[in-house]
């Protein structure tokens, strides 16, 4: 059902990538084991270690830096570094690039750059600002967030409970999810706003960089505020859960620039979508449904409501 709506649509977006895409959402699920910096873990990192799985927020941070390094050592002053996987063939005579329709642009200036170009179905010639010559890999992961994946698909244990600290020992989730939360670049005390936050796996994921200094999660759904209410209550102390620092709640984020504006360093809106892997391997209640048919479409609206709300 949905497989036949993705052919059709991200077949046009992604062209050439979309067999790879394709079979990616078609896999297994990846999951990881986001390490919980509130409860006593050697124990089970040393397991972790023996069973040969692997913290992917770091061992993938110092891999990109170490590219980064290798791009800049190898560089002129007139070079351009985009993406490590980019096919780019440089004219430093006259500033020409020839850069691969599929081009990602990664660090500060990538929307400065996206505007500049244009994606064409074969390879053009750019013309690029001399005032954007770099694009470089540019914040820092916190070393307190980890997280770990095996190298197969091996599944991890259900966690266990500290009883002396009252806390599970690490969260189970979709290792992607941990993505945006390094995307979102937190600073030592960050005043944070997770907009859609429920079930959580976000929030804890951000509470883990050791970083954050107020954090409200927010979900206007009384049934999935139950389940970000159990995470938070299973893996925070509850001297954090009961202080100022942590706020749960239920606001329409639509309507969210009438209730405040300008209080928050960083805000993650991690929109409704049409979950897009989920939907590939359940047919129970799909959004690609014919009952569903309005819910899917009034999606866009919805999410350029929400990330207007704080913008």
């Amino acid at each position: 059902m949905a497989l036949s709506h993705f052919d059709t649509l991200y077949r046009q977006q992604y062209s050439d990538l979309w067999p790879a895409i394709r079979i990616a959402l078609l896999s297994k699920q990846k999951y990881g084991a986001l390490i919980n910096n509130f409860c006593q873990n050697e124990d089970f990192l040393n397991f972790l270690t023996e069973q040969d799985a692997t913290d992917f927020v770091h061992d993938g941070a110092i891999r990109l830096r170490q590219a980064c390094q290798h791009i800049d050592e190898s560089k002129d002053d007139s070079t351009v570094v985009i993406d490590m996987n980019t096919d780019v063939k440089h004219n430093k005579q006259d500033e020409e690039f020839y850069i691969s329709p599929n081009t990602e642009y990664i660090g500060r200036d990538a929307a400065r750059i996206s505007s500049h170009l244009s994606h064409k179905t074969e390879f053009e010639t750019y013309h690029i600002p001399n005032k954007i010559n770099t694009i470089k890999y540019d914040f820092n992961v916190s070393p307190h967030l980890k997280c770990f994946i095996h190298g197969n698909e091996q599944r991890f244990t259900n966690p266990y409970y500290d009883a002396a600290i009252g806390t599970m020992a690490y969260y189970i989730m979709d290792a992607s999810s941990i993505l945006p939360v390094i995307a979102l670049d937190i600073q030592p005390d960050d005043v944070i706003l997770d907009m859609c936050a429920a079930p959580g796996g976000k929030a804890l994921a951000m509470l883990q960089t050791m970083y954050v200094g107020g954090l409200v999660v927010n979900d206007p759904a009384y049934s999935r505020r139950l389940s970000l209410k159990s995470v938070i209550s299973s893996y925070m102390p509850k001297s954090m859960i009961t202080g100022d620092m942590l706020r749960i709640t239920k606001y329409d984020g639509t309507k969210w620039s009438q209730l405040e504006s300008n209080v928050y360093d960083k805000v993650l809106v991690d929109v409704p979508c049409t979950t897009d892997r989920h939907v590939l391997h359940n047919n129970d209640n799909n959004i690609f449904s014919r009952s569903r048919n309005k819910e899917r479409q009034s999606l866009p609206s919805l999410q350029s409501e929400l990330l207007r709300s704080v913008s």
